[in-house]
């Protein structure tokens, strides 16, 4: 156990240096901030001798509270922040320093058992020693306010070519050490090199590119699914219906990408269903490598994944190119989107625009919680595919001649006010796909009571 010694802020964490490492950059980094690190670890510790080294440490931090005095102490491990506010709560002692719990979550028990574990979660966390938990997604505040009558203020929450820039950013500097914001700067020069050379002129670059991050997967994919060990798996962070909304957001936001980047083919229609297909087998495999290295490494940070493994250069290349390759279509959908508002702007440019801001944005804000945001793309485009659906497959409508139709703008804003209620509701199938129900019949009544002279023939 490695203990802190001056009067700084805390990180109190259930785990080892190396696991930690990222997370530990990541908060200094974030915060401008000096933080001693308290490791105990306890998540090689099972049964009741885990929960036993919870309430010690605790109280070891309760006993020593004037160090901290006017500092924050941020447990990674919900429990120590739990027990150390049950602790203080219980002694009526002074609050000397600021109290924040992550990864909070709370899973109902059964019988006796369970009403004692309530009673005690209740009993902290409604304490004034709780300054503020962090939660994983949206949905799960105002659960969590019923369950325990708190107020909304208690809860937090852990801008696409900026955040890809940034992520990618992110890891490779993870792999090469050399400074975040170099990488920023290169995967932004190598995005603006591809919108420079332009979607019809990139061919054997894309091919080549493509072709290589392939086979580097593969190695990827070897390494990870032929490799001994298995890491420590983590604890559950939210609810089934929050992972598969937030796996949802991400293609979904890619739809009408699609169709920026498929304009130019010689059949659009054949080219758009192909990246449509090899898009969603592609991502159900990354997703299995991301869950297998996961499991395996017992890490989530991508260049920590990478290091165990041995990938190195390669992983380095991986992250690179990976980054690149797709942030440049958000760049390049960004300046074909801009000349459909204003006809004179050329959409090359405003990629290139687009592209700088986004580099700038990533050296400058940290953007290491991205939930909220793809929460907001679900709300934006779900109702809008919807809308897109309903009118061509089951209206059989073409109203691509129309600067705006009006009642679908109406079915549009209602569909996404409808996704914000939804995500108050925690659901198997996640916000998307009931949102998109809603809109789908609410255009189809539209369509019946509305006249449409332009039909489709």
């Amino acid at each position: 156990m490695k203990q802190c010694s001056k009067s700084e802020n805390v990180l109190i964490i259930d785990s080892d240096y190396e696991e930690a490492d990222g997370f530990i950059k990541g908060v200094r980094e974030v915060t401008g901030e000096e933080w001693q690190v308290a490791l105990h670890e306890n998540n090689k510790i099972y049964g009741w001798r885990r929960y036993v080294r919870f309430f010690t440490v605790a109280l070891q931090t309760v006993l020593s509270g004037k160090k901290y005095e006017g500092k924050t102490v941020l447990c990674w491990q919900q429990f120590y922040g739990i027990a150390i506010a049950f602790f203080q709560r219980m002694f009526h002692m002074k609050k000397r320093y600021k109290l924040v719990i992550m990864t909070f979550i709370y899973k109902e028990k059964r019988g006796l058992a369970g009403k004692l574990f309530y009673r005690f979660v209740r009993y902290a966390v409604t304490s004034r020693y709780v300054d503020k938990i962090i939660l994983t997604t949206q949905s799960e505040k105002p659960m969590y306010q019923e369950i325990f009558g708190v107020e909304d203020d208690l809860f937090a929450f852990a801008r696409w070519t900026a955040i890809m820039i940034y992520d990618g950013a992110l890891a490779a500097d993870g792999v090469m050490h050399t400074g975040r914001w170099i990488w920023c700067l290169v995967i932004g020069a190598l995005i603006i090199l591809w919108i420079v050379i332009g979607i019809t002129n990139l061919g054997k670059i894309n091919t080549v590119a493509m072709a290589a991050l392939f086979i580097l997967t593969l190695i990827l994919c070897k390494v990870i699914f032929t490799g001994s060990g298995v890491g420590t798996p983590s604890d559950d962070s939210m609810t089934f219906g929050a992972a598969v909304e937030l796996a949802v957001a991400m293609p979904l936001s890619w739809l009408p990408l699609i169709s920026d980047y498929t304009r130019e083919a010689k059949e659009p229609v054949k080219a758009t269903a192909v990246s449509a297909v090899t898009y969603g087998i592609v991502s159900c495999w990354m997703y299995v490598i991301g869950m297998g290295a996961a499991i395996i490494t017992g890490e989530y940070d991508i260049a920590q994944i990478m290091l165990k493994a041995g990938l190195g250069i390669l992983g380095l290349l991986i992250i690179v190119f990976s980054t690149v390759t797709t942030t440049f279509l958000d760049a390049y959908s960004a300046g074909i989107s801009s000349e459909t508002v204003v006809s004179r702007w050329n959409g090359k440019h405003v990629a290139i625009v687009v592209t700088v801001i986004g580099t700038a944005a990533a050296i400058v804000y940290p953007m290491d919680n991205i939930t909220d945001f793809l929460y907001l793309i679900g709300s934006v485009f779900a109702p809008m595919i919807a809308i897109q659906i309903a009118d061509f497959f089951l209206l059989k409508q073409d109203k691509s001649s129309r600067a705006a139709y009006v009642p679908n703008m109406i079915i549009w804003v209602i569909g996404f006010v409808a996704y914000r209620i939804l995500m108050n509701v925690d659901m198997p199938v996640g916000n998307t796909l009931p949102d998109m129900v809603i809109t789908i019949i609410l255009c189809l009544i539209a369509g019946k009571l509305i006249p449409e002279k332009n039909q489709k023939k």
